[in-house]
């Protein structure tokens, strides 16, 4: 199994470098035709996937603490981990800012290959649950940015995507504080139907941005309610 999504990673390169624009979605400056998912060499190199020390349960940079963080002693969060791909605070904030406001779909297949690169290296290729997005953000932006990316893991690495969850009407998280978020998010995840999966796996909830946590917890709640037994949430950044 392991092999075949490493086959599907080398095929999916070799189509983006085919096809890929020859300027750098980051510094702009020209890249040849060899750079992969549209970025210079220079930024290849200074933007890296998060490796290093991390909290055991929300996945957060650790420096001075150990195994579980100074958040996550104080509240207990519904998902098993969590994950987010770069830190937002650097270069992660560029890539988000490029992806979802500058309207850079393209780098939606960056993500997609990262995300499986980390799924290869914890040993667990599992279904992917996206989480709802807001009706107004896809009314105002035309479409949906982490819709987007788990499209990409379907069509070019066979991941199985699965859209259990609607998102009621409510006010932007981004608009909140911490308390107000998980008030603001109470009863506006919805799960939509029953769906022919064996819930005795684990599933990934993918998110863009994780800020306080409060959206994936909602969203895992309402999936541990509906028979999921295992979630692992996978952000693309984390502020």
């Amino acid at each position: 199994m392991r092999t075949f999504y490493k086959r599907q990673i080398c095929l999916w390169d070799s189509i983006l470098r085919l096809v890929f624009p020859e300027i750098c979605l980051i510094c702009g400056v020209p890249i040849q035709t060899k750079e992969i998912v549209g970025l210079c060499e220079t930024c290849r190199s200074r933007i890296k996937r998060w490796e290093g020390r991390g909290c055991t349960r929300c996945g957060k940079p650790l420096i001075s603490e150990d195994g579980i963080c100074s958040v996550c002693r104080e509240k207990e969060y519904l998902f098993d981990s969590g994950y987010s791909l770069f830190d937002y605070r650097s270069e992660g904030r560029e890539l988000i800012y490029q992806y979802k406001f500058k309207n850079r779909r393209i780098l939606s297949k960056y993500f997609a290959y990262q995300i499986v690169q980390y799924m290869l290296d914890r040993g667990e290729i599992l279904p992917v649950i996206p989480v709802p997005p807001r009706r107004k953000s896809i009314k105002r932006r035309g479409w949906d940015p982490v819709n987007r990316i788990l499209r990409d893991l379907e069509r070019n690495y066979s991941i199985k995507g699965l859209r259990p969850l609607k998102r009621l009407d409510s006010r932007a998280q981004k608009e909140l504080n911490r308390e107000k978020r998980e008030q603001n998010l109470k009863n506006r995840i919805v799960f939509l139907n029953k769906i022919n999966f064996d819930f005795s796996g684990g599933i990934y909830l993918l998110d863009d941005v994780w800020t306080t946590g409060a959206t994936v917890n909602e969203c895992s709640r309402i999936l541990k309610q509906n028979g999921f037994q295992s979630i692992h949430v996978i952000t693309i950044c984390r502020d």
